[in-house]
């Protein structure tokens, strides 16, 4: 891999939540960008771009910020590469991660933990490495799809950081796990839709979000190191969609590029194969 252009389409998240700051951002809205300068691959020519387009809603940040959907685009598109390339996903993200100590790290710790490569009968697992701003981190889920209902059941969640120092290492597993539920809840359910200018969700009885009882198994292992401390409150959420789509191509072949993964896109998504 010899280049890459990462080009994201949206509104100013910054330009609405801090215009102050958006005043002396020349033109630069990292809000909106986040994660598009993160990479860790050893790829020579990179570029990213922003597109600002005004969608007539007002936009904010969520957790994961936009690490959330650019880590789904980059990461799902490096397990189409792999695919194409004829290569093991981890293989390739390793591969290409010669050049990032830590990263290599992660994705080595990973593979460990989540048994990759071992045969899993009737479900798929897929890999992302999606770290946020310096913290590294990388994870893998585990699925199964019902082929019939369009349903994505997560079963397994392995995620291995390095955040640097430690200070407070049960918070910092508090964080790591409920980052990744709210990146399931984004990913498999959470949808606004908007009618003639009126948000048609009110609460959580008409938004879905995941309940208790979906919540997978989570293993969260964070690797001791002297690195100095680099922040946990997003890190948890960037690699959730794209382990999750990487997953369902894993157990059924069908590549889904498009948040939330409701029924009827998964189901598009299988015909499609």
């Amino acid at each position: 891999i010899t280049g890459w252009n990462h080009r994201v389409a949206s509104a100013s998240p910054l330009a609405f939540m801090n215009p102050l700051r958006w005043a002396n951002a020349n033109g630069k809205d990292i809000v909106g960008m986040n994660g598009t300068e993160s990479s860790h691959y050893n790829i020579k020519n990179k570029r990213a771009e922003h597109l600002i387009m005004d969608r007539h809603a007002r936009i904010c940040a969520l957790r994961g910020v936009s690490a959330g959907y650019t880590a789904f685009a980059a990461e799902s598109f490096v397990d189409e590469a792999a695919y194409e390339l004829r290569q093991d996903p981890l293989a390739l993200r390793l591969k290409l991660c010669e050049a990032a100590p830590r990263a290599k790290a992660v994705l080595e710790a990973l593979g460990e933990i989540c048994e990759w490569g071992r045969e899993r009968p009737g479900r798929g697992l897929g890999l992302a490495l999606a770290g946020y701003k310096k913290s590294v981190a990388a994870g893998a889920i585990e699925v199964s799809v019902d082929e019939e209902s369009g349903l994505i059941t997560p079963h397994k969640v392995w995620l291995v950081a390095d955040i640097g120092l430690m200070i407070s290492p049960r918070n910092v597993e508090a964080q790591l796990r409920g980052a990744i539920i709210y990146g399931l809840s984004l990913a498999l359910k959470e949808q606004i839709t908007i009618i003639n200018g009126e948000t048609q969700q009110n609460n959580f009885y008409d938004y879905n979000v995941l309940r208790m009882n979906e919540i997978p198994e989570i293993n969260v292992l964070t690797l001791e190191t002297e690195h100095p401390p680099t922040g946990v409150g997003e890190l948890g959420l960037p690699m959730t969609a794209p382990a999750l789509a990487n997953a369902v191509f894993a157990a059924t072949g069908a590549r889904i590029r498009h948040t939330p993964f409701l029924p009827d896109r998964v189901i598009a998504a299988l015909k499609a194969r």
